[in-house]
């Protein structure tokens, strides 16, 4: 079930990607919804943040979950982490207009937003989606009032290890998931309707994103010390 793309395959949804629009229908939804994305590097706690908070308040968050080319990895389940889809079901998807939104990630999968999980959210609720930035950016583009959460990891070392322990990352994979977090971390600085949070202490992290979710209140102190804490990895990584 799902596959990296081929050199072939990558140019097939480039080209189905370059255009692409979604139905007026499912623009309106999505317009209407109350959708909130969760951004930061590979091992940054995205899931883990959005599990506490569907835990913690279930009536008011939802998970949205994103369909995928890539394969599974261990531990993960279909409909859980990601709605994992063969290339040609996500083909067809496209050709069909289904997806509200869709992107070429990393240059070797693609990453969709299916209508049905917008349509799905009960009234009042909020929707977590986990999303790259760039994914995030379509989407600001078109709702302005999109609240983000980027998770900033609170050392350099902690990101490697979360993603060693929790990725089982191939050493080249490795590598280029640190180079892409170098790049998720620099189009953070520059994006001020972040709220930036340090994914250290869960507790406290589910309170403060619970608090700006539910009200676009937030703490500048907080956001200032996750973007310095930003500078501090870049820095490393140079």
């Amino acid at each position: 079930m799902g596959q990296l793309l081929s050199e072939s395959e990558i140019e097939v949804f480039r080209h189905l990607l370059s255009d692409y629009r979604p139905d007026f229908s499912i623009l309106e939804t999505f317009l209407s919804s109350n959708f909130v994305v969760l951004a930061g590097p590979a091992g940054a706690g995205k899931d883990t943040l959005r599990n506490a908070l569907v835990e913690k308040k279930p009536e008011i968050y939802a998970p949205i979950i994103s369909t995928t080319t890539r394969p599974v990895r261990v531990g993960e389940l279909d409909g859980r982490e990601y709605h994992f889809g063969s290339n040609d079901e996500i083909k067809a998807g496209l050709l069909a207009k289904q997806f509200f939104q869709a992107r070429l990630v990393h240059n070797q999968q693609v990453s969709c937003l299916h209508a049905g999980e917008i349509r799905k959210l009960g009234s009042g609720q909020i929707g977590l989606s986990i999303l790259v930035v760039q994914q995030e950016e379509d989407l600001q583009m078109l709702k302005s009032d999109l609240k983000t959460i980027f998770l900033v990891p609170p050392s350099l070392e902690i990101l490697k290890s979360r993603m060693q322990a929790d990725r089982g990352f191939e050493p080249d994979e490795f590598d280029r998931r640190l180079a892409a977090a170098k790049t998720e971390l620099h189009f953070a600085l520059n994006r001020p309707h972040y709220y930036c949070l340090i994914s250290d202490d869960i507790g406290t992290l589910t309170h403060e994103a619970d608090r700006f979710l539910r009200t676009g209140q937030w703490d500048k102190t907080v956001d200032y010390q996750a973007r310095s804490r930003i500078d501090q990895i870049l820095s490393e990584l140079l």
